[in-house]
This record gives C-alpha cells, sequence and structure tokens, in this order.
C-alpha cells in the first residue's frame, strides 16, 4: 500500500471511531496487532477496543481532531487533539463534568496488504490529570 493510502486508512479509523463503529474499524486492523498504551503495556486488538469503549463512556462528546499526518513507508503519524467532557468514570478517575483538550501523537505501522500491525500512542498524561482536577500543575507550569 502507498503511503497515501494508509493515510487514508487512518483518518477511516478515527471516522469509525466517532461513529461509534467498533466492528469496522476493527477490520482495518491486523488480529495479531500489538498496541502500545502508555501506563497500561502492550494491548491486544480486544483490549484496545475495550479501551475506546471505556473512553466513549467517559468522554461521549470526545473527539480526534487531526491536525497533521505525516506518512512514510509503512508508517503513519498522526499529530491529533483530544476534546471532550469527561461524564462518566476512567481510570479510576470519577466523573468530573470538566472539558479536556489533550495533544497527542499515534504512530502507526502497516502491513503491505494495508492493516494496522502496530500502534504507539503518545498523549499528555500529566495535562490530563491537572484539566481534569485530579492533581495540580507542576509549579514551573502555573
Amino acid at each position: 500500500m502507498s503511503a497515501e493510502s494508509n493515510k487514508t486508512i487512518v483518518r477511516r479509523f478515527y471516522d469509525l471511531y466517532h461513529a461509534k463503529n467498533d466492528d469496522e474499524a476493527e477490520k482495518l486492523i491486523d488480529p495479531r496487532a500489538v498496541i502500545h498504551q502508555p501506563g497500561m503495556g502492550d494491548l491486544n486488538v480486544k483490549a484496545f477496543r475495550k479501551l475506546g469503549e471505556e473512553y466513549r463512556a467517559a468522554f461521549p462528546d470526545g473527539k480526534f481532531t487531526i491536525e497533521e499526518l505525516i506518512a512514510e513507508g509503512d508508517h503513519v503519524v498522526a499529530r491529533l487533539t483530544y476534546r471532550g467532557t469527561q461524564r462518566g468514570p476512567i481510570q479510576g478517575i470519577p466523573a468530573t463534568n470538566r472539558q479536556l483538550v489533550n495533544p497527542g501523537v499515534w504512530i502507526f505501522r502497516f502491513s503491505p496488504d494495508g492493516k494496522v500491525l502496530e500502534v504507539w500512542n503518545q498523549f499528555d498524561q500529566l495535562n490530563m490529570m491537572v484539566q481534569l482536577g485530579v492533581m495540580k500543575a507542576p509549579m514551573a507550569a502555573r
């Protein structure tokens, strides 16, 4: 697959996530895929899907905005911003009803047939905790 084709698949993945169409989104991912999730280690497709469901439940208005896609070879880098209001619990944090605006970078690696084989997800966890009121910003950030 071409780099442009892989970028199209990444865009489709986020569109399907927003549409809550996990069955179709899962078709874009190789069943053997590994998702490297900060603080959680490596996830398989089933665990990754469950995590997505948990985030949609906690942030029912949550949306990823693709700020930039960069593709080279079998990799696509997505620079994203996630926006949503925490209406339910997530990762032990009770609902705060606070707005979250959190930047992140996801790196996708594709198989030759256009399936996602690996994902590295990096986001600003400290920023998330501060915005949700779970912790105070470090002194240098105040």
